[in-house]
């Protein structure tokens, strides 16, 4: 197991809160279990600074430009809605910087719509791919060279790792802890997320 991990997430004016913050849920749990920050998380935005979500909340970023020069293991793209994908994908610094490190990541991949900006970029052309199920059709339409699979909960193509839907990214990153830490590290999170959906309420209603 290498030292650490850098997971890198890029964030967006109108992004999908959960399509980052699920996924950074996971890999905070997984440096809790492993007593270490074997995941260095790293979430950008073209210009840095604080990102407005759909829901309004606002995510501090680092700006592309600032981005540490050192290896990127993991690139993961989160979704939007079509206004917000149209602009982040028009951005002249996303569309030179993500190509360049995607293809030195070991993993690249996309929560949901996220899927569109990878395909715009040229990421996974002849690769098969999951997206949201409303947008299935949209994506095999604009982009015929992409296998759309309509079924999936998210898609491994090599080195590309793709969800069908926001709460799926986080069972995508869970099988990435899976596959770098074990089962053991990433069942940690399902067990302990459990225990909290089944603790008991009180007369209030509260936990």
């Amino acid at each position: 197991m290498p030292k650490s991990l850098t997971m890198a997430l890029l964030a967006y004016d109108g992004f999908q809160l959960l399509d980052v913050t699920g996924p950074v849920a996971v890999f905070a749990a997984a440096n809790h279990e492993l007593k270490r920050n074997f995941y260095k998380v790293e979430v950008f935005s073209p210009a840095g600074g604080a990102v407005a979500s759909d829901s309004g909340l606002a995510v501090q970023t680092r700006a592309i430009a600032r981005m540490p020069d050192g290896q990127i293991d993991t690139l993961l793209i989160a979704g939007a809605e079509e206004a917000a994908l149209r602009a982040v994908i028009a951005n002249t610094a996303v569309r030179r910087w993500v190509p360049r490190r995607a293809v030195k990541a070991r993993r690249v991949g996309s929560v949901c719509s996220g899927t569109f900006i990878l395909a715009a970029l040229g990421l996974i052309n002849g690769r098969r791919v999951a997206t949201h199920w409303e947008a299935c059709n949209s994506l095999t339409a604009l982009y015929p060279g992409i296998t759309v699979d309509p079924e999936a909960l998210y898609v491994v193509d090599g080195k590309i790792w793709t969800s069908a839907g926001v709460t799926t990214g986080i069972d995508m990153a869970l099988a990435m802890v899976e596959a770098d830490c074990g089962a053991d590290v990433a069942n940690a999170f399902i067990a302990a997320s459990t225990s909290l959906s089944s603790a008991p309420t009180n007369s209030a209603g509260g936990r």
